[in-house]
C-alpha cells in the first residue's frame, strides 16, 4: 500500500467497483457509536463516499461520511424514516494534499449526531439530502445489517478518489476529547488508541479496520 498518515494506506482511483468491503462489522443498533478515520484527496476533492453503512439516500438506514462539493458531511438515518429520523452535520474542507482526520459521533443519550474534522466538531447542519439538522426524534435503532464499505456508495457510484488510513468504530459515542487525543496521536503517527482496542482487527493492504469497545 502507499505511504498513509499512520502508516500504510489504502488508495481509490475514483472508479466503479474499486470500493472495499466488509461484512459483520457492527453497526449502531441502540447504543452510542463512533466511526474514525484519516483521509486525503490527493489534490483532486472529486465529490464521493468515504464510508458508510447503508445510507445510499438519505432515508435509507444507516450512516455515511462522505465529500461533496467543498463539504465534509456525517449523515445518518433510523429505518429509512422521514425528516425527524435523519440527521446530518458539515463542515468546510479544502481541495489539498493533505492526511485529514474525520470521526462521526451517533449519541443515542441525547439524540444528536456530531461530526469532526481535524479535532474539530463541525457547526454546520443538514446537507446531504432532506435532513435539516443534527437531532432525531429517536436515534436508536440503526440495525440494516449492510456491510462497511470503503470509498463509494451501497448502490454503487459516488466513488472516493484518494486514501484512507487508521479505519476504526466503537460502540459507544466518543467525547470531544477523546476525538481530540486520536487526532492527536494520528499527527503523531499513534494509530488510535483511546478506548482501549478489542481483540478484533481487520486488514486490507495495510489498511486497518478495527472494532473497539470499552472492556
Amino acid at each position: 500500500g502507499a505511504t498513509g498518515q499512520i502508516g500504510e494506506a489504502l488508495i481509490f482511483p475514483g472508479s466503479e467497483n474499486a470500493g472495499v468491503r466488509y461484512e459483520g462489522v457492527a453497526n449502531p443498533g441502540t447504543g452510542g457509536y463512533s466511526v474514525s478515520l484519516w483521509f486525503n484527496f490527493n489534490g483532486s476533492a472529486q465529490n464521493g463516499i468515504l464510508a458508510g453503512m447503508g445510507n445510499a439516500g438519505s432515508a435509507s438506514e444507516g450512516w455515511t461520511i462522505f465529500h461533496e462539493n467543498g463539504r465534509l458531511i456525517f449523515r445518518m438515518s433510523v429505518d429509512g424514516g422521514g425528516n425527524d429520523l435523519r440527521a446530518a452535520v458539515n463542515t468546510t474542507i479544502g481541495n489539498d494534499s493533505a492526511w485529514h482526520h474525520a470521526t462521526l459521533v451517533i449519541d443515542p443519550a441525547v439524540g444528536e449526531i456530531f461530526g469532526y474534522l481535524d479535532g474539530i466538531a463541525a457547526t454546520g447542519v443538514g446537507l446531504g439530502g432532506p435532513p435539516d439538522g443534527s437531532y432525531v426524534t429517536d436515534v436508536n435503532g440503526v440495525a440494516n445489517g449492510d456491510p462497511l464499505l470503503l470509498g463509494v456508495r451501497s448502490t454503487g457510484g459516488f466513488q472516493f478518489l484518494g486514501g484512507l488510513d487508521d479505519v476504526g468504530i466503537w460502540n459507544e459515542a466518543l467525547d470531544a476529547t477523546a476525538v481530540s487525543q486520536i487526532y492527536q496521536n494520528g499527527l503523531n503517527g499513534i494509530s488510535s488508541s483511546v478506548p482501549e482496542p478489542s481483540a478484533f482487527l481487520m486488514s486490507f493492504l495495510g489498511l486497518s479496520v478495527l472494532l473497539r469497545r470499552r472492556r
